[in-house]
């Protein structure tokens, strides 16, 4: 273990050695580029500091324009342009967003339902197995 170390901290030196080098044959300097380097550092934190919040302002912009009575009025009135689109074409009534909704609801929840019978008739057959295993190994011991 002490061999790998060693061998990966002379590789690490070898690399700081050529990138050093590298860059002073290109004629820059170290502390120019670490200057630079730094300066960027520092802007990228800026950047990624105005990036979140105007992706905070920006969700609670569209957050209050969803909340506004205005865009609820203009959305039911798109909706009951659907409906009534639908009805023209279909000759049925298309269903409301909240009525979709409450049905999709309804089936999620029998869903649920019927993963949950399943998960306790498991479990019942698995204890009613191991009730019936004990009881014929108390038996024949």
């Amino acid at each position: 273990m002490a061999r790998l170390k060693e061998a990966g901290d002379l590789a690490s030196e070898a690399f700081g050695k050529g990138l050093v080098s590298g860059i002073e044959a290109s004629g820059q300097s170290i502390e120019d580029l670490q200057k630079d380097i730094i300066s960027l550092g520092e802007t990228l934190g800026k950047l990624t500091a105005g990036v979140n919040t105007f992706a905070s302002d920006a969700i609670s912009a569209f957050n209050r324009v969803g909340e506004s009575s205005a865009v609820q009025g203009l959305l039911n009135v798109f909706e009951a342009l659907v409906r009534g689109v639908g009805f023209i074409v279909t000759g049925e009534l298309v269903p409301t967003m909240d009525a979709t909704t409450a049905r999709l609801a309804v089936q999620e929840r029998n869903k649920n339902e019927r993963a949950n019978k399943a998960t306790l008739r498991i479990r019942n057959m698995t204890l009613k197995n191991r009730k019936t295993d004990f009881s014929y190994t108390k038996k024949h011991d």
